[in-house]
């Protein structure tokens, strides 16, 4: 008669056991990283309004004013899209001249994520939560009296301290 050869196994119990150890451990991960990416989007819109500050700077040292859309008298915060044409001058450049006088730019590039819907032809700039940039130059600018104001509205829009700004 042969006989019968015993081998160590674990048990359904410490099978299950150890994957609701692991899935604990899977999910601590995933909520903590949720801060880390909310922070990332953060760093990300404070770098595009520093990257736009910069452009609009440049573009002010060039043409001698900042960029303003042609009815600022009416509305006195200034579209993005506006702005975009401004600083990248897209359509004039194809022609091969520019009508504003003094422009040397492009001044900025974006990439296809800068835009809404991933879309560069609605030249609205959006930030890390896909909401559109806010710029005014206006006068009297509200923060920046001597220059512009620029800002995302953050996370969420309706708790002002969590905006995002060039003051």
């Amino acid at each position: 008669m042969k006989k019968l050869k015993f081998t160590q196994a674990f048990t359904g119990v410490e099978v299950l056991l150890v994957m609701t150890l692991l899935m604990m451990i899977a999910g601590l991960i995933i909520v903590s990283s949720r801060g880390v990416r909310e922070n990332a989007k953060k760093r990300k819109a404070e770098a595009m309004i520093a990257a736009l500050e910069v452009a609009i700077s440049m573009y002010q040292a060039d043409v001698g004013a900042y960029p303003l859309d042609t009815d600022v008298a009416v509305v006195p915060n200034i579209s993005i899209a506006v702005l975009h044409d401004r600083l990248t001058n897209i359509q004039h450049r194809a022609a091969g001249s520019s009508p504003i006088s003094g422009w040397c730019g492009p001044y900025i590039k974006f990439k296809r994520e800068d835009y809404q819907n991933n879309n560069p032809t609605t030249n609205t700039i959006v930030d890390s939560w896909k909401r559109a940039y806010t710029y005014d130059s206006s006068s009297p600018v509200v923060h920046n009296t001597n220059s512009f104001d620029l800002w995302s509205d953050g996370p969420k829009t309706s708790t002002p301290s969590d905006d995002i700004t060039n003051w």
